[in-house]
């Protein structure tokens, strides 16, 4: 089962966007017990699940004055109306999801087009498999990983199997033991990379 989660420097970000809305932007710069306040608000998301609405009250309960339009926002937005287990990170090896946008940035920039041919695309996809193939041996060499048993499987990049089973030049002309479980095994693990 598969758990749907939010980004915490996203989440980060949007306490402070709400302070800066709610005026409160000196009061942060200025007042080392409210900043020290929106911290700890910013925090709970790093709390066990089951420590995050009895940390909330505490600081509910204490918090300056200044800060009341903030807890009311945090309160409506973050505890009642967002359920917390969408924002809360507590015990993930992985708490933004930066190294996917960034991907997703860097791959958007290779296929260089609006509307990409579906070759053009595919090229893409194998240079991209070919980029992160490259860096998992560069890693398994750098002891940084270990080799995972692919199970028997060819885990070549695809367009060496492709090159390799239809004929050589990538053409597609007929012939060699092309087998699409072959071909996807590389592609689930640029997926997972």
């Amino acid at each position: 089962m598969s758990r749907h989660i939010g980004c915490y420097f996203h989440y980060t970000q949007s306490i402070h966007r709400k302070i800066q809305t709610l005026g409160l932007s000196t009061v942060y710069k200025d007042d080392e017990e409210a900043r020290f306040i929106c911290q700890q608000l910013m925090a709970l998301a790093l709390l066990p699940l089951n420590k995050v609405e009895p940390a909330f009250q505490a600081l509910a309960d204490n918090h300056p004055e200044s800060l009341d339009e903030l807890f009311e926002y945090f309160e409506t937005f973050w505890m009642k109306t967002t359920s917390i287990d969408l924002w809360n990170v507590f015990d993930l090896k992985t708490r933004t999801n930066n190294n996917a946008e960034g991907y997703h940035n860097r791959f958007s920039h290779r296929i260089d087009k609006r509307h990409p041919s579906m070759w053009h695309f595919i090229r893409v996809l194998q240079e991209e498999e070919e980029v992160h193939l490259n860096q998992h041996v560069q890693h398994v060499r750098m002891g940084k990983k270990k080799v995972q048993d692919g199970g028997g499987l060819d885990v070549r990049p695809a367009s060496v199997l492709m090159n390799n089973s239809c004929g050589g030049g990538g053409g597609g002309g007929g012939g060699g033991g092309y087998s699409s479980r072959n071909l996807i095994i590389p592609l689930t693990i640029l997926k997972s990379c």
